[in-house]
């Protein structure tokens, strides 16, 4: 057979260099670095879960809230001169219905 080339070239440019970003590595973590060592509990994640769910629909009602209750101060004006011309217009133009 022949010597076909590689139909999936590996590029030694395109791989990172893991020693760039100064990772460390495995054995250097050990248990009296408690940092990194010590995982959350489930009580703890289950507490956090609560939390952060409760302060979202809690920012979620207030921003609807908000929402709500704002005023729209240039559709008010907007509103304003369209209800004042119509006024105008009526007085102007009366129509008599029978």
């Amino acid at each position: 057979m022949g010597n076909h080339p590689d139909p999936y070239p590996t590029v030694k440019w395109l791989e990172p260099d893991l020693r760039f970003f100064n990772f460390p590595s495995p054995s250097t973590f050990s248990h009296s670095n408690a940092l990194f060592s010590t995982m959350i509990s489930d009580d703890d994640l289950y507490t956090l879960a609560i939390f952060l769910g409760s302060l979202a629909m809690l920012l979620i009602v207030l921003y609807h809230f908000l929402e709500v209750n704002a005023i729209e101060e240039g559709s008010t004006q907007s509103e304003e001169k369209a209800s004042s011309k119509a006024a105008s217009q009526a007085q102007a133009n009366p129509t008599a219905k029978s």
